[in-house]
């Protein structure tokens, strides 16, 4: 019998033994995270991805799991563990692995493009403010800007994405999506006490500005109910910051913000690799907020 059957019926036995099964079970949990960490590394060093390992592996527990319990307890029990025992699996995980899915960017001199608007001149200089030796490029328009970064002819692009006036700019939004850009910095404009206008800084791929302290994720909800991932991030000290439903999706899927400075980031994400195929982390970003500045200062 091997290491992670016999882990399944101890699980399996102290639930239906104990009032208090949880107690052995983080026992149990404890084992059984250094015994998939085991053969984590070994699948890794024969080439396989990280997540799409990991996920393959708890499969495989749960199926085991599974043949221990009848029928009747298995629907109830495989609940239980899929949501409780995957956050204190990715806990222990992260503690002898904590090494963050979205890495700080540190390249020198990058290229960012932007589109020419009134408001060009004072975002362009909190950009490259941020990031060593920024050089500005002028875009055709909001489309090359963000075709240039996909194709890698430009390191970022800036994209208004939300006003006042408007609304969350689903037009602008949708080129993010259409060409899969990630959020690294978002820029909120004061125009006056009731007016305002948002810009992103966008990337090809995940990264992060330091101060990064937001992490904006796509979320379809399947047999994975939304509150069951509000509860996780809770657990891993995220706050959910806002949540909105995005148009045009076939399925019903939401854009989730999440206040992360204090959170376990490391063993958020890897909980979301490991238990929600079906969300994306489009954004680990720091919000700026400048006020406005004379209309002379602000032309590009």
């Amino acid at each position: 019998m091997d290491e992670l059957t016999v882990i399944a019926e101890n699980m399996a036995d102290a639930d239906r033994l104990l009032a208090d099964g949880w107690k052995l079970r983080r026992a149990h949990l404890a084992e059984l995270a250094e015994q998939l960490q085991k053969q984590l590394h070994k699948r890794l060093e024969d080439g396989e991805e990280a997540e799409q390992t990991l996920t393959s592996l708890y499969s495989e527990f749960v199926e085991r799991l599974n043949d221990t319990v009848s029928v009747s307890e298995a629907k109830e029990l495989t609940r239980a563990v899929s949501l409780f025992t995957r956050m204190e699996l990715c806990k222990a995980l992260t503690d002898k692995d904590p090494e963050e899915s979205v890495l700080l960017y540190e390249a020198p001199d990058p290229v960012i493009a932007y589109f020419q608007n009134p408001y060009a001149g004072r975002i362009l200089r909190s950009v490259t403010d941020l990031l060593q030796g920024g050089e500005a490029a002028d875009a055709e328009d909001y489309s090359d800007a963000c075709e240039g970064v996909a194709e890698g002819r430009y390191d970022f692009c800036v994209l208004p994405v939300e006003s006042a006036r408007d609304g969350v700019m689903n037009r602008f939004v949708q080129l993010i999506d259409r060409y899969d850009l990630f959020t690294v910095l978002v820029c909120h404009l004061e125009l006056s006490e009731e007016e305002y206008i948002r810009f992103a800084l966008l990337s090809a791929s995940p990264c992060k500005l330091a101060g990064a302290d937001r992490l904006k994720l796509r979320v379809v909800p399947g047999e994975e109910q939304l509150w069951e991932l509000l509860f996780a991030c809770q657990t891993f000290g995220a706050k959910p910051e806002g949540c909105r439903s995005l148009p045009g999706a076939e399925t019903d899927t939401y854009e989730l913000t999440l206040r992360v400075q204090d959170a376990d980031v490391a063993a958020l994400t890897r909980y979301l690799g490991l238990g929600w195929s079906r969300s994306t982390v489009t954004g680990y970003y720091r919000q700026l907020t400048l006020p406005v500045e004379a209309e002379k200062e602000l032309l590009y």
